[in-house]
């Protein structure tokens, strides 16, 4: 009988090798520090994560930063895709070398950061349809540079260059660099390119159409697009229809992003007045108190509530009543507010409902 597949368990990763020998796991880089570029998840960076980074790199001080990130792409490439959270920094997959796109980029933004290179998180939503992807940049020589762990990817004029090339950043992809000609995707970790899907992750159009997309953090203000059609008796959205096709309606807030919510409300009688009603859960986060809120209305006029105030120690303050007079039969309503961080300071939407007024 042929031995078709060996499964071994048991065998630490290498990260789990690091802690093993390390005398203490200690604090580095504070979960809330700015310089922390995975501080927008709250997760400090450890001194296994810097030795980590060191076995990697194996003592070759010489390399280029572009040349450590590829050093901690390739690492990177090993980890299975899905999710664990049963270990801690799970949202790193460093225990299990299991993780999605996020999870890769966290990895090695927390890894680069390990060696001096600032780096930042973003995100790319709702490209393709009911999907979106995760993707990391670093910054050295004056300028930053996009680099996808998922496929140890990253965009040249200069992919002959693999000491010193020219990567390009997100504003550039975003404005459609990646279309030109003289650009190459170099992409190291080709076993990740199963579906049509990945293809599209990888780009180039998703760093144009994806919506939202940028930088994370509760001070980068993200406008999740939303909707919402009329029905004879009413409209209703709530928690059990909150999947990937209504990306960003779970928050309204600051957390790791900055939720802004713009609904586009159709199938509206033009001068009859409706009601649109925000029911939340909770005002969370590390700021407690007030959570105000306000609307901007396009093709519409808002006539009551047009900011508002949730507090936990007032349940009737949970919901947020707008009412307005369409102007078209869409309408755009956008759910806003002004705080920008650095703490977390957000509420919990639980059901969105549509109604003619009385």
């Amino acid at each position: 009988m042929w031995l078709k597949q060996l499964v071994v368990r048991g065998v630490p990763s290498l990260y789990e090798q690091v802690l093993r020998e390390i005398p203490e796991d200690s604090v580095v880089m504070e979960s809330t520090d700015e310089n922390n570029p995975v501080s927008v998840y709250r997760i400090p960076l450890l001194s296994s994560f810097y030795e980590l980074a060191d076995r990697l790199l194996d003592g070759q001080d010489e390399l280029t930063e572009h040349h450590k990130i590829m050093v901690f792409m390739d690492y990177i490439s090993d980890f299975r895709v899905g999710s664990d959270a049963r270990h801690p920094c799970s949202e790193l997959g460093l225990h299990v070398y299991i993780a999605a796109c996020g999870g890769y980029s966290n990895a090695l933004a927390a890894l680069a950061a390990t060696q001096g290179i600032p780096a930042r998180l973003l995100t790319l939503g709702n490209y393709p349809e009911n999907t979106g992807h995760a993707v990391c940049e670093v910054y050295y020589e004056d300028g930053w540079h996009l680099y996808d762990p998922t496929y140890g990817a990253y965009y040249t004029t200069t992919p002959e260059n693999t000491e010193t090339p020219a990567v390009l950043g997100y504003e550039e992809l975003s404005a459609g660099a990646g279309d030109d000609p003289a650009v190459t995707c170099v992409v190291t970790s080709l076993a990740r390119l199963r579906t049509e899907t990945d293809y599209d992750f990888l780009g180039p159009a998703i760093y144009e159409k994806a919506d939202p997309k940028g930088v994370l953090g509760s001070g980068e203000p993200m406008h999740y697009p939303l909707s919402l059609d009329w029905q004879p008796g009413g409209a209703i959205v709530d928690e059990s229809q909150f999947d990937t096709s209504r990306q960003g309606i779970q928050f309204l807030g600051a957390t790791s992003i900055c939720y802004m919510q713009d609904w586009t409300l159709r199938g509206l009688t033009p001068g009859q007045a409706y009601q649109f009603t925000v029911t939340a859960s909770y005002v969370l986060g590390e700021v407690g108190g007030d959570f105000i809120a306000g609307v901007e209305a396009e093709n519409a006029l808002v006539t009551q509530n047009e900011e508002h105030t949730f507090n936990n120690d007032d349940p009737a303050s949970m919901e947020w009543v707008i009412e307005f007079t369409a102007q078209s039969d869409a309408v755009e309503l956008d759910l806003t507010h002004d705080y920008r961080g650095p703490e977390y300071h957000y509420i919990l939407p639980i059901q969105f409902e549509l109604q003619q007024a009385d």
